[in-house]
C-alpha cells in the first residue's frame, strides 16, 4: 500500500507530461504521396502495360513483349510498354492524396462509430475489417471523382496495337467526349475498386495483425503484408478490371462486352501480368506509406500532446489481444491487489447481494 502513493504520483505526472508528434497536412500528404506514386510509377508502369494490352486484346502479355522486342528492338519495346506514363504519373499522385488520405479520415471516423462493435464481433481482426469497409468505400466513389477520365485516356494508349493506331491524347479525349470518357464508371468502381480495395486494406492489416505487427514495427513482416494483401485485391478485382478495360478500349457498355467475353478470358486474360503485379501493388502500398511518413515528418504539422493516454493511441504497440488482456486483468485487482471473481451464476449473485446488505446493516 506505501507503494501505491508514489506510484500514481508519477503516473500522473507522466500522464500530465507535454509531448510533441507530428500529424499530416494537405500539403505533406501531397509530398509523400506524390513522391510515392513516381517511384511506383517510374518502376512498374511497364508490367502495368503489358497487363492492359491482354486484357484488351485477349494475347498473352509474354508473347506480345517478345514479338515487340523482337519487331523494334529494346528501345522500342520499353518506349512502347512505357506508353502514357506521363499521363499516369500526372494521375497517380492526386490519385494516391485521395486514395490514402480519404480512406484514412474514413477509418477514423468507422472507428470511432463502430470499433467496439467491430472489435466485439470480429476480435482482434475488427479494425482490419474496418479498413477494408473504408477502402472499399474510397474504391466505389474514385471513378465519380474524376479519376475515371485519366484512366480511360491512360488505358486507351496502352491497349493500342501498333504505331499506326496512335491518337493523342487531345485527340481521342475530344472524340470519346464526356461520356465515352466515364464510360465504365460503375464497374470500375463497384466492380473492380471496391473488392480490390478490401482485399488491400483489409487483408494487409489482417496479415500484420496476425504476424504481431499491429505497428509495422518489423520492415519485412510489413512489406510481406503489403504484397499479401495485393495479391488477394488483384485476384479479388481481375474480372471487374478484365470488363471496365473492354468497355474503355472497345467503347461498349456492359451487356455488349460481356457477350464477347468468355468465362475462361473473364477470369485469366492478362492475369499472369496481374499476379506479376501484386508486387508492384505492394511495394507500390509499402513504398508510398513509407513516403507518407517521411513527409510526415518533415512537412507535418507539430502538435501537442498533454496526456500519456493520447501518445499511446497515437503509436499504439500493443496488439488487440494484448490491449483486451490487460484491461480485463486490471479489471479483477483491488486496491489491495487481491483478485475478484465476478458472480458467474444467480445463486452466486443472490449470495453476494445478501452478503452485501448485512454488511450495510453492521
Amino acid at each position: 500500500m506505501k507503494q501505491s502513493g508514489p506510484t500514481n504520483e508519477s503516473h500522473q505526472e507522466t500522464s500530465h507530461s507535454h509531448t510533441h508528434h507530428k500529424q499530416h497536412t494537405a500539403f505533406s500528404k501531397f509530398i509523400g504521396a506524390a513522391a510515392g506514386a513516381g517511384i511506383e510509377q517510374g518502376l512498374l508502369h511497364g508490367v502495368d502495360t503489358s497487363a492492359k494490352f491482354a486484357m484488351a486484346n485477349h494475347t498473352s502479355a509474354l508473347a506480345w513483349i517478345k514479338h515487340l522486342v523482337a519487331s523494334e528492338g529494346i528501345p522500342g519495346a520499353t518506349a512502347r510498354l512505357y506508353n502514357g506514363f506521363g499521363l499516369a504519373l500526372l494521375k497517380k499522385g492526386p490519385m494516391r492524396v485521395y486514395k490514402y488520405g480519404v480512406q484514412d479520415e474514413l477509418l477514423e471516423k468507422l472507428d470511432e462509430s463502430f470499433g467496439d462493435a467491430a472489435d466485439e464481433k470480429f476480435g482482434p481482426y475488427g479494425h482490419s475489417v474496418l479498413q477494408g469497409v473504408a477502402g472499399a468505400i474510397t474504391g466505389i466513389m474514385e471513378p465519380f471523382v474524376g479519376f475515371q477520365v485519366p484512366d480511360t485516356l491512360q488505358v486507351r494508349q496502352q491497349a493500342r496495337k501498333n504505331k499506326a493506331q496512335k491518337v493523342s491524347i487531345t485527340e481521342d479525349a475530344k472524340n470519346l467526349g464526356l461520356r465515352g470518357l466515364f464510360r465504365g464508371s460503375v464497374v470500375t468502381g463497384f466492380g473492380r475498386n471496391m473488392p480490390g480495395a478490401v482485399g488491400l486494406f483489409g487483408g494487409s492489416a489482417a496479415a500484420n495483425q496476425a504476424m504481431g505487427n499491429e505497428d509495422h514495427h518489423s520492415v519485412t513482416k510489413n512489406l510481406a503484408a503489403k504484397w499479401f494483401g495485393a495479391f488477394l485485391s488483384l485476384i479479388a478485382s481481375q474480372p471487374g478490371d478484365v470488363v471496365k478495360t473492354k468497355m474503355q478500349v472497345e467503347q461498349k457498355n456492359l451487356i455488349e462486352v460481356l457477350k464477347t467475353i468468355t468465362p475462361q478470358q473473364l477470369f485469366t486474360s492478362g492475369l499472369l501480368p496481374r499476379l506479376a503485379m501484386s508486387a508492384k501493388v505492394g511495394l507500390g502500398f509499402f513504398v508510398i506509406e513509407g513516403c507518407m511518413n517521411w513527409a510526415k515528418e518533415h512537412f507535418g504539422e507539430k502538435v501537442e500532446s498533454s496526456t500519456k493516454v493520447r501518445d499511446e493511441a497515437l503509436a499504439p504497440s500493443k496488439s488487440f489481444t494484448a490491449q483486451f488482456n490487460a484491461a480485463k486483468d486490471k479489471s479483477k485487482e483491488t486496491t489491495t491487489g487481491e483478485a475478484i471473481h465476478p458472480p458467474t451464476t444467480v445463486d452466486e449473485i443472490v449470495e453476494k447481494m445478501a452478503h452485501a446488505s448485512i454488511r450495510k446493516k453492521d
